[in-house]
């Protein structure tokens, strides 16, 4: 029984410092991709953090409310950094709630999306690397960007690009505000923004030019939805398959050592011992284990056999039988043998002294008779 309960409260420890470990490597670490509170190599707070120290205010919005609260005017930029796993309804209230904002930047959004919410009619490529070297936003001539993504093809004439070519698009454009909505720059690679990519080629640059051209900074992301595509997760795909192992490998270890092996073998003693010590050390094991309720059952009914035997009963006599039988022959009233033999369990210790002693008189009582 001890080193069953060992075993059980080792596997809880174990489980609680697994536990409170995992809670420490991702605290401080929203677990969003792009999110300027990730520190992960997937997570943006590489850029967040320069952007902070050269005096923009980044106000972090994990939904379309937090945008709306955030109040973006003309001194403030909203950015977008995971269109693609929000709809395309929400990335239009997005917009709508950013009406007042100067720039709007959405990172690698899907043609389709562009198509419903911008009303253009693109189509993507695949882009790696710089395809070109003519750049028509001011902001960004003379740099390089590094990585892969999305080239944008068909692009509306009003459209201003850079990196690309008119024959396999350009990763990076910007489309003039119009009535409902402020100017629009779509960005077709997450490398300017997450931290693992941020210094290579000229991303870094990038990021901080796109982003930090006004004093306000509203970062949306998160607030993924169910009509989208669901986010990519933060963990590799054999870490829950890993997990499930890990815990039906416990679980099965736990049936192991705690199953019997069949029943009970008597064997021979190699040492001869007293049958009162066999007593005494069964009786040390009742009470170290405190079980006072099957300690009194065993007595009263050890005492049962005895009594049946002395007065010549059958071993299977009914209770009620054996009750009066005794109570005549030790010249007790029946209702004092019944609670004796049969009475309520023993919860406490002196109570079960006091029955043995009882028990121990009344066998005595009718063998004198």
């Amino acid at each position: 029984m001890n080193r069953r309960r060992a075993a059980f409260w080792a596997v809880v420890g174990l489980l609680l410092v697994g536990s409170a470990l995992l809670v420490v490597l991702l605290r401080g670490s929203s677990g969003v991709p792009l999110d300027p509170r990730n520190p992960e190599p997937d997570g943006a707070e590489a850029v967040a953090r320069v952007l902070s120290e050269q005096g923009v205010t980044v106000i972090s919005a994990s939904s379309r409310d937090a945008v709306a609260a955030a109040q973006p005017d003309a001194a403030s930029t909203v950015l977008v950094s995971m269109p693609s796993a929000v709809s395309s309804e929400r990335l239009r209230q997005v917009l709508r709630a950013s009406s007042g904002a100067a720039l709007v930047v959405l990172i690698r959004p899907g043609a389709a999306q562009l198509n419903t919410v911008l009303g253009t009619d693109t189509t993507t490529t695949p882009w790696s690397g710089v395809s070109g070297s003519a750049c028509e936003l001011p902001s960004l001539q003379g740099l390089s960007p590094l990585g892969v993504g999305n080239a944008y093809v068909g692009l509306p004439s009003d459209a201003q690009t850079c990196f690309g070519d008119p024959l396999n698009g350009a990763p990076v454009f910007q489309l003039p505000a119009v009535e409902d909505r402020p100017a629009v720059l779509v960005i077709g690679s997450v490398s300017i923004l997450s931290n693992e990519l941020i210094d290579k080629g000229d991303n870094a640059a990038i990021a901080l030019r796109a982003l930090g051209s006004q004093p306000r900074l509203v970062w949306y992301s998160g607030d993924f939805d169910a009509s989208a595509p669901p986010p990519p997760s933060p963990w590799p795909l054999w870490v829950s398959p890993a997990v499930l192992l890990l815990v039906a490998c416990i679980l099965l270890t736990m049936v192991w050592r705690g199953r019997r092996l069949g029943r009970l073998v008597t064997e021979p003693l190699p040492v001869v011992v007293k049958a009162d010590e066999t007593a005494r050390a069964r009786g040390e094991l009742y009470r170290r284990s405190r079980d006072t309720v099957r300690a009194g059952q065993i007595l009263r009914q050890a005492s049962s056999t005895r009594l049946s035997a002395y007065l010549g009963l059958s071993p299977h006599t009914d209770p009620t039988q054996l009750v009066d039988e005794v109570a005549r022959a030790a010249g007790e009233q029946p209702q004092r043998v019944g609670e004796l033999l049969h009475g309520p369990d023993t919860t406490t210790e002196p109570a079960l002294a006091k029955v043995a002693q009882d028990l121990e008189t009344l066998e005595r009582q009718v063998r004198r008779r």
